[in-house]
């Protein structure tokens, strides 16, 4: 009678999460002892009973070898760099509004991607993995209460007031199920909400993107996707989030009497609400510390959002249909390290050394007890002496004489040193198990911070390479899940985020598109994450790679300048400003060349060959000039020597004049 009551939807989105629970719950026990085991705690199904005793020595490796590998994969915000799709035409006049958008965009996301918390958040999807063997992340955009996806780091605004105001509102205005106690703790509560609204000064609401980590547990996808590398082709995912009854109500603007009437389940010591996985029991206990699960079901084929609660008989809120979203339409990104062929889960780091933790606390607690057995004792021949003897023997004072009867016997022959089991201590060397440990994670006793073994130049130069390519091989899957949430971030910021909030991050001059279609959106810009930046930095690394980079990078420069000063081509069809754009890409730098030759730049070396042209105008003018008076000269010396030629000629043919004289 009770499911008849429900809505149809709801019990088909309820019987969908319940199948995923049934099939992961065996995986959520291996990933509870995984944590125990991280936490020094042997318990749980992988516990043997020679390891599992209360004796046992604890020294925690595995924890301190997660620890040591967390910073070498991801230990500062990446470099988002973004750059124009290497499709756009050069000659498009749109590119130079383009370039200034890509640089926009630039910074609007490292801005904004810092500001939701993408370190902290990255640290925790990587201790997921390690201990989890998957990390989730949730990316959302903030701006109304009552229509925003669930959100746990919620951005600081007066919105939770406004929400809390609603909720005392109603509890006043039905009165139902409330104590007078209760009905007056409202009352006051109301009146401060008011109060604190009246004199805010700051703004009522914020918005931007918020990063969100959700626990492996709290996570559902469709039970058909075999493998969680293919979770993006899930035709659904859910969250749950656990709420108290006073935020639900809050949250959801629901009365009393409807939560009262939801499962609710009991934190544990831990905090952790504990779940009987597919039994879902209506709680009576009015307690506020009770907790209730809130779903947020993603249905990729229908293109909704649907909210409800376990015990619900309708959804909380109307079901959602989000039209600005990215091309895929989760907001849910999931990362792994150790994935098997032919297997749904990957394996954690805990699990890999999970038996090596449990060699170790042994080897150690045998020793232990190996110590027990060489106490300093002493044997004495109960026929020789006495109770009273042995007493006042064992309990003797510094510098006390004590009298014992010995039956005339020396003393060293009545009481001599107990013979101890001789101590091996290669059977007890934890060294191999270490080894194996170092193995198995890829972490060199260097970087532990200790040499437990000498080794050569050569072997550690082998050990840092081989630890080098594990961790780059990790941190690039890290690097290709920022990118793929950077992208989803770029795709979301460009629908919803208004350009007095663009400007405020970048400037009055930054350039934002409006009036343009999702797919002309998202074609704009290319978004990649420069290599190796989220990891711990290695600053002796990078000025070596700059050392031999930056010759070769200041004479292709150079020699750009120099044809771009002569010839004046266009500069996207300088030679040498391709050579260096496929230098800089061949070094894996996210750089756009483009960015060394603004439009003011470009002006300037066109005025310099302009310059040098008309000088060059003006020289060949004048050389010309001379040469034509060089040829106007030797033209006119060739009249005269002719004109001196005809005269001697006439002077020669000229008849002899008479003589004068006879």
């Amino acid at each position: 009678m009770e499911d008849q009551d429900k809505n149809p939807q709801l019990v088909k989105l309820q019987k969908q999460v319940d199948r995923s629970t049934n099939k992961w719950k065996c995986a959520f026990k291996d990933i509870e002892a995984s944590r125990n085991y991280a936490l020094g705690i042997k318990r749980g199904k992988k516990a043997k009973d020679e390891y599992a005793k209360s004796d046992i020595v604890q020294s925690n490796q595995i924890y301190a070898t997660l620890q040591a590998m967390l910073p070498l994969m991801y230990a500062k915000n990446p470099e988002i760099a973004v750059k124009p799709e290497a499709y756009v035409d050069v000659t498009d006049p749109m590119l130079p509004q383009t370039r200034q958008f890509t640089r926009t965009l630039e910074i609007v996301l490292n801005k904004v991607m810092g500001d939701a918390g993408l370190k902290r958040a990255m640290l925790g999807v990587v201790r997921s993995i390690q201990t989890s063997r998957v990390g989730w992340l949730k990316l959302s955009y903030q701006r109304d209460f009552m229509q925003d996806p669930l959100i746990a780091n919620r951005l600081e605004d007066a919105q939770d007031q406004l929400a809390s105001l609603g909720s005392n509102v109603t509890a006043l205005m039905e009165e139902q199920g409330y104590t007078e106690e209760e009905l007056s703790v409202k009352r006051i509560e109301l009146e401060q909400t008011i109060e604190s609204l009246r004199a805010q000064v700051s703004v009522l609401r914020s918005e931007g993107v918020v990063i969100d980590n959700v626990l492996v547990e709290d996570m559902r996808i469709d039970p058909d996707i075999d493998s969680l590398e293919d979770y993006h082709r899930a035709k659904w995912i859910a969250q749950r989030t656990w709420m108290s009854k006073e935020a639900l109500m809050e949250q959801f603007d629901q009365p009393k009497s409807a939560v009262d009437k939801l499962t609710t389940y009991v934190k544990s010591p831990t905090g952790v609400p504990v779940t009987d996985g597919m039994t879902h029991t209506p709680g009576k206990d009015t307690n506020k510390e009770s907790m209730v699960a809130v779903w947020e079901y993603w249905d990729k084929n229908t293109g909704t959002v649907y909210w409800f609660a376990e015990g619900s008989s309708d959804f909380l809120r109307d079901p959602w249909q989000p039209a600005k979203v990215g091309q895929r339409f989760f907001p849910f990104f999931c990362v792994g390290f150790n994935y098997i062929d032919g297997r749904e889960w990957p394996i954690s780091d805990v699990e890999l050394l999970t038996r090596l933790q449990d060699e170790y606390d042994l080897s150690r607690t045998q020793e232990a007890k190996h110590r027990e057995l060489t106490k300093p004792m002493f044997v004495a021949d109960r026929a020789r002496v006495s109770r009273q003897d042995v007493s006042s023997f064992t309990i003797g004072e510094i510098g006390e004489i004590i009298l014992i009867d010995a039956g005339g016997q020396p003393v060293n022959q009545v009481f001599q040193p107990a013979q101890h089991p001789p101590m091996i201590p290669t059977v007890y060397d934890v060294s191999r198990v270490r080894g194996d440990m170092e193995w198995v994670s890829g972490l060199g006793d260097a970087q532990r911070g200790a040499v437990g073994r000498a080794k050569t130049a050569t072997e550690a130069s082998i050990q840092q390479q081989g630890l080098s390519t594990r961790v780059d091989a990790r941190r690039d899957c890290l690097e290709d899940f920022i990118t793929e949430i950077a992208v989803y971030a770029t795709q979301v910021i460009l629908q919803e985020m208004p350009v007095q909030i663009i400007q405020r991050y970048a400037g009055m001059t930054a350039f934002w598109p409006e009036g343009m279609s999702k797919d002309q959106l998202f074609s704009l810009s290319e978004i990649k994450i420069r290599a190796g930046s989220s990891g711990k930095p290695n600053k002796q690394m990078d000025l070596e790679k700059w050392g031999q980079l930056m010759p070769e990078v200041k004479e292709v420069l150079e020699r750009a300048i120099m044809m771009q000063q002569e010839l004046m081509i266009p500069i996207h069809m300088n030679p040498w400003v391709k050579l260096l754009e496929e230098t800089m890409r061949k070094a894996d730098e996210a750089f756009d060349v483009m960015e060394m030759f603004p439009e003011e730049l470009q002006m300037h070396f066109n005025q310099v060959g302009q310059q040098r042209l008309m000088l060059q105008q003006q020289e060949l003018q004048q050389a010309q000039m001379q040469m034509q008076m060089q040829g106007i000269q030797a033209e006119q010396a060739a009249q005269q020597i002719q004109q001196g030629d005809l005269d001697m000629a006439q002077q020669a043919e000229m008849p002899p004049q008479p003589n004068g004289r006879g």
